[in-house]
């Protein structure tokens, strides 16, 4: 799996030695997010023998992108869309399926819609499928702009019990940091030890990140 700042998929075989190392650091990136590593398989999306892998990514505008990448760094597919996935349905909880009619892939639209596309390969039952990057949720703060204290909305994915919203400014520093659990649906902080100016926040949950939002601060 990838860590924060490592640039690369270490896979591990059943007695903890290190098989092989895939870099990703010349894929696109972003400052104040973690990409997220989804389905590595060897005949998912095509059927030859590399190892192949979904790679999902935001930016600061909150737009996800969706791209399979080979481990030599072909790029076998790519859209400006997420994997998104349902918590309340678990029939409906993964973006890929096997189905009568083939293997299927599912991606979400900030438009509200959802596209299928077909794969070359089968989902395996030894394919990890769960990312914790849309497993969660972090949402608009209010006000927004703010003055003095604004109200962020997040939810934690199920398996975790905390996470803590990070504060940057426009250059990626951090700013400010906040621990947050399933106590609460929703996060109060002030901003009157904070210049005016635009700033962004994000969820971060074991390493992942989850969404990245605006926020504008004003006197």
């Amino acid at each position: 799996s990838p860590f924060r700042g490592s640039l690369h998929i270490s896979i591990y075989d059943l007695n903890n030695a290190l098989v092989k190392m895939i870099s990703y650091a010349s894929f696109p990136q972003s400052s104040n997010n973690t990409p997220t590593i989804m389905y590595l398989s060897q005949k998912l999306f095509d059927t030859d023998t590399l190892i192949e892998f979904m790679y999902v990514y935001g930016d600061i505008s909150n737009n996800h992108y969706t791209r399979i990448y080979k481990e030599n760094g072909t790029l076998l597919f790519s859209d400006m869309a997420a994997p998104t996935i349902n918590l309340t349905t678990p029939e409906q909880q993964y973006p890929i399926y096997n189905t009568p009619n083939g293997t299927k892939m599912i991606l979400s639209y900030s438009n509200g819609q959802a596209k299928v596309f077909s794969l070359g390969g089968t989902l395996s039952a030894g394919i990890a499928q769960k990312s914790h990057v849309f497993a969660g949720s972090l949402g608009n703060a209010y006000p927004n702009p703010v003055s003095a204290t604004t109200t962020i909305p997040y939810t934690l994915p199920p398996d975790a019990n905390e996470g803590e919203v990070v504060l940057y400014n426009t250059e990626g520093t951090e700013v400010k940091r906040f621990r947050v659990d399933n106590t609460f649906a929703n996060l109060q902080i002030s901003t009157n030890d904070v210049p005016a100016g635009t700033y962004y926040y994000q969820l971060l949950v074991s390493g992942n990140a989850i969404g990245i939002k605006k926020l504008i601060v004003i006197r």
